[in-house]
């Protein structure tokens, strides 16, 4: 049902033009908010918020769309003609910087919103964007802290571990 999900939105994003051009301006303006690269991109001008729930219904709807955007067999070409030639969209590394600043207010922006719901709702809604963000997230977590208890063993055996690494 996700795959059918995901390929009806990348259908949309190839055959809309106007969506594509909306959804680009609301990735680049949610990630660039409060820095000069939103008036250098020329697609709002200083002091207007892009992050807020009337300007981004759902934090998680956008995610999956940019989600559906770039896993598309070459995504770029899909881009607006405004943002085609330029070089966070062409360069590996400037992308990848694009996305880890997305993710990153991805979550600031779910945490504020949810801050003062319920815990459990939170909880929820959390590990849902998660599990969006990065499907085998709990196995990354996993292999974290079995490290991290090899560590302590390590040390423990060792003699070199103080009381607090105990504690944690």
């Amino acid at each position: 049902m996700l795959r059918q999900i995901e390929l009806t939105c990348q259908n949309i994003i190839k055959h809309s033009k106007t969506f594509r051009e909306e959804l680009c301006n609301k990735i680049l303006l949610f990630t660039f908010e409060g820095t000069n690269w939103i008036e250098h991109l020329g697609i709002a001008g200083p002091n207007k918020s892009s992050r807020t729930s009337d300007v981004i219904k759902s934090v998680k709807v956008l995610t999956a769309q940019f989600l559906c955007l770039t896993r598309m067999e070459n995504w770029q070409q899909y881009l607006p003609d405004k943002y085609k030639n330029m070089n966070i969209f062409k360069d590996k590394s400037e992308f990848l910087n694009i996305k880890k600043q997305f993710v990153r207010y991805a979550f600031e922006e779910e945490h504020r919103r949810h801050h003062s719901s319920s815990a459990k709702e939170y909880v929820d809604d959390k590990e849902n964007l998660l599990y969006l963000l990065m499907p085998d997230h709990k196995k990354f977590l996993y292999s974290v802290m079995e490290r991290r208890k090899k560590e302590i063993h390590n040390q423990q055996k060792s003699g070199e571990l103080d009381s607090y690494i105990m504690f944690q």
